[in-house]
């Protein structure tokens, strides 16, 4: 996606991959997609405001549909769909917070409607202590839309090396530097680091700790 942006803004990339392309996260991953993040939008507000909470919130809906635009414009086969998403409860304990978090997800307009435990029942077969349906959701093959992202952009000129190591990362010079295991480099203007927590293995600034710190809250419901 990045690469795809990249490109779009009329750039020369190199796209450089230790496995097999998309073999990481993208092969693995169930490819639902919610704009939620790890940290509900009440405990969120708690730690940086209502407002840049929501802002937060509203950004994952956005990336949804410019998702979707993207495929229609495309015309990528990767199986997108928009769905709606259930958010459960799956203790009374829980459902106290999540009824907190659909109030403040209701205040700021994302497209939620709180359901009973017997209107989830009903309409799902489900058995749960209540639970929060989003309007906006989606589900698509991330391997394939990957794979054929990558193809449109390598008609355009993109270069891509897919078992290709890197060692380290240079950034003393003008330019930085890719040095690989095999003892070549690559030097580029920009080095876009794009491997989630490998990338901290490669980067000398320890900036992994807030994302960390996002990444350990817990969710309720399945």
């Amino acid at each position: 996606m990045i690469s795809h942006a990249l490109m779009e803004a009329g750039h020369q990339v190199m796209l450089i991959d230790r496995r097999d392309i998309a073999m990481g996260s993208s092969s693995a991953t169930t490819s639902m997609l919610q704009y939620e993040i790890d940290v509900p939008m009440y405990r969120l507000s708690e730690m940086i405001g209502e407002e840049a909470a929501s802002i937060c919130y509203q950004a994952g809906i956005e990336a949804i549909l410019e998702m979707k635009k993207l495929i229609e414009n495309t015309k990528i086969d990767c199986g997108f769909e928009m769905k709606e998403s259930l958010y459960l409860a799956h203790s009374k304990k829980a459902s106290v917070w999540l009824k907190r978090e659909f109030e403040i997800r209701n205040k700021y307009k994302l497209g939620v409607k709180w359901l009973s435990a017997s209107e989830v029942k009903a309409k799902y077969g489900l058995i749960c202590h209540g639970a929060i349906l989003s309007e906006v959701a989606a589900s698509v093959d991330a391997y394939r839309l990957a794979h054929e992202l990558i193809q449109l952009n390598v008609k355009r000129g993109m270069k891509v090396y897919d078992q290709t190591d890197i060692d380290q990362i240079e950034t003393s010079g003008k330019n930085p530097r890719v040095i690989l295991k095999t003892g070549h480099s690559i030097e580029a203007k920009k080095i876009v680091c794009c491997t989630g927590f490998e990338s901290t293995k490669l980067l000398k600034e320890k900036n992994s700790r807030s994302v960390l710190h996002l990444c350990n809250g817990q969710r309720a419901g399945n």
